[in-house]
């Protein structure tokens, strides 16, 4: 908690008329500022003109919904509207806002100010950037009745330390102060989540028949042993002790329960293949579906695999996807504004790319 962020991303983000994802990111993390930069910025690299913020946001320790005026869009001067923060703060665009002629009519777009450098305005701009990183802290009188977080350990979660009962809260682990009873209750229902991940696992990665079954037979012997020990998972007494675990919800569909909340059955997972095993695509005609692929697959953009698939070159790949893929900013010197010459002149391909989404 108290982590900052700098990301950049396409001015939509600030832009769009839908408060959602801006509503979404104000609950999570403090808007610390933005940095509006030209749409002509990254157009040797990209292939393409876009109007392009980078964020700057600072991790909360907890959700909270508030009215904040980023989130919201205004009107300058002109009558254009897009999103307040930079309306209020025009010296956080570098450039000037205007109405240019686009596919679906005009759009708004950041246009350069030749006769101003960007790298100063840049440097300028980034001084009204305010923000502190705060190491997480624990409270010196909880002793050793508090940790640090195990980042193994779900968030909101019970785990087992040193034989005894932690509950994990963002940066710290609260030890929990439980009967012996409920401790080895815990204990019991934490072997209950391992087993039934596992299970999940080797459905999910295609292990074989006999590894599943062997850990759905271990499945169905604790949870024997649970139910025999303490009652139904979804009892009420367990519900008051499981529920602010964040695994809960999972685990507890490990019974059938009627529409009056009554256990009718184990479910279908201790002795079936509840998920499928994934079908394997090895060729694909077109790029676009290449790129759907390999980040669904690879979780990134793999030039290899969309090779592999579509039988094309890299080169091919990135004039097909122009608008849809851009050089990954990161992999730059981040003091080095300059236009980038193109990858087509540079001959070289070996800077990652990323998709319009994470741009």
């Amino acid at each position: 908690d108290g982590g900052i962020i700098a990301f950049i991303t396409s001015s939509g983000t600030m832009d769009k008329k839908s408060e959602d994802v801006r509503r979404y990111i104000s609950e999570r993390a403090e808007f610390l500022g933005a940095i509006r930069l030209p749409n002509t910025t990254f157009k040797g690299a990209a292939g393409t003109e876009v109007t392009s913020d980078i964020i700057f946001l600072k991790k909360r320790d907890r959700l909270l919904k508030l009215d904040e005026d980023w989130v919201k869009l205004d009107k300058d001067e002109k009558g254009l509207i897009y999103n307040k923060y930079f309306v209020d703060n025009p010296k956080m665009v570098i450039g000037t806002m205007e109405e240019i002629p686009s596919r679906f009519g005009t759009s708004l777009a950041c246009i350069e100010n030749e006769d101003i450098s960007l790298k100063e305005r840049l440097k300028k701009a980034i001084k009204n950037i305010q923000g502190k990183y705060e190491e997480a802290q624990i409270d010196e009188q909880l002793g050793e009745e508090t940790i640090p977080a195990d980042d193994s350990v779900k968030n909101y979660s019970f785990a087992l330390v040193d034989d005894e009962i932690y509950f994990r809260e963002n940066s710290i682990m609260q030890k929990i102060s439980l009967n012996e009873k409920d401790k080895d209750k815990v204990k019991e229902y934490l072997r209950l989540n391992e087993s039934l991940r596992k299970v999940i696992t080797y459905q999910r990665e295609n292990f074989s028949d006999e590894k599943i079954k062997k850990e759905q037979e271990n499945l169905n012997n604790l949870y024997d042993n649970f139910s025999t020990k303490y009652g139904r998972i979804n009892s009420k007494a367990n519900k008051k002790l499981f529920r602010e675990d964040a695994n809960f919800s999972l685990i507890s569909t490990l019974e059938k329960l009627d529409k009056e909340g009554n256990f009718i059955g184990k479910s279908d997972i201790f002795i079936k293949r509840t998920i499928k095993k994934a079908i394997v695509i090895d060729h694909v005609d077109k790029p676009i579906d290449a790129l759907v692929l390999s980040i669904s697959q690879k979780g990134k953009i793999n030039f290899d695999y969309m090779e592999e698939l579509t039988g094309k070159s890299r080169y091919k790949l990135i004039e097909e996807l122009k608008g849809e893929i851009f050089l990954n900013l990161d992999s730059f010197e981040p003091n080095d504004i300059k236009p980038f010459k193109s990858a087509k002149d540079l001959g070289d391909f070996s800077r990652p790319y990323v998709s319009a989404d994470e741009y």
